[in-house]
């Protein structure tokens, strides 16, 4: 199968000039890129915010979207309020909201055809994504959303105190999410919470690095144990504590003593 800028598998280096230069292009014109990479302990495709161009790398365009259908809406009555076109050149107005059904919309109980009208522009958007609403008209229709509370994800990391934290930007159909702040990477929690909850321990988090810069020593004979009890008691569970990367947590000489910084962190 030939190979085009969005289904690239080849290493950068391998590939053909004027596909180089046909890639680099699409970035700077705006268009996203990805990189076969790792992320963590997965091997995907992953959005890249700069590419470095290196001949080892295996890159890929992101296609962009397809261009939307055109509907003059000031040719058509304000009684109809959506618009969409068929899997053909036939294209419509509704009164309500129309479904999918084989190869054309139905269930409206008014309708009326406007491929011919001037103005109008099929575009390239697959017929079942062509669905358009009169300005207005969908916010009408549509509930104000509930405001909802600010999530937190909390994951594994190979520095102490082997736990980063962050409030989550989306959540992933595998369980995986992305966070705030960092800008292209996906993580795997090993434990989350919403609102006041999420915002307090992920501020214990920081917490308890803090204590371990401001004491290095101690953080090499016991401030490990120290911290785990300290997160176990602002509400971490016992079960997502121990899935986290954990080495040199022996000892137990200076446990109190860090136990002591941690709460001078707190101002207490």
């Amino acid at each position: 199968m030939t190979q085009d800028i969005y289904t690239n598998t080849s290493a950068f280096g391998l590939m053909p000039k004027e596909m180089q230069e046909a890639m680099k292009k699409h970035y700077e014109g705006g268009g996203g890129i990805m990189a076969y990479t790792t992320m963590g302990d997965t091997l995907d495709w992953w959005s890249l915010d700069i590419p470095s161009w290196h001949g080892s790398a295996v890159y890929r365009a992101v296609r962009p979207a397809p261009k939307p259908m055109t509907v003059p809406w000031d040719a058509i009555r304000p009684e109809y309020i959506c618009a969409a076109k068929d899997d053909g050149a036939l294209a419509y107005c509704y009164s309500a909201p129309p479904r999918p059904d084989r190869d054309m919309w139905l269930g409206a109980a008014a309708y009326v055809r406007i491929d011919h009208l001037t103005g109008y522009d099929p575009g390239e958007v697959d017929w079942k994504d062509s669905l358009q609403w009169a300005q207005g008209v969908r916010r009408r229709l549509t509930p104000e959303p509930q405001k909802t509370e600010s999530l937190w994800a909390f994951w594994s990391y190979d520095r102490f105190p082997y736990m980063l934290a962050g409030e989550v930007s989306e959540q992933l159909a595998d369980g995986r999410v992305k966070v705030k702040n960092y800008t292209g990477m996906i993580f795997t929690p090993v434990y989350m919470a919403s609102g006041e909850a999420g915002v307090r321990m992920a501020r214990e988090v920081r917490r308890v690095s803090n204590a371990y810069r401001v004491h290095e020593e101690c953080a090499r004979n016991g401030a490990g144990n120290a911290a785990h009890a300290h997160l176990r008691s602002v509400g971490f569970p016992e079960g997502a504590l121990l899935r986290l990367q954990r080495t040199g947590w022996q000892g137990s000489a200076y446990e109190e003593l860090f136990a002591q910084q941690i709460k001078r962190e707190a101002g207490e």
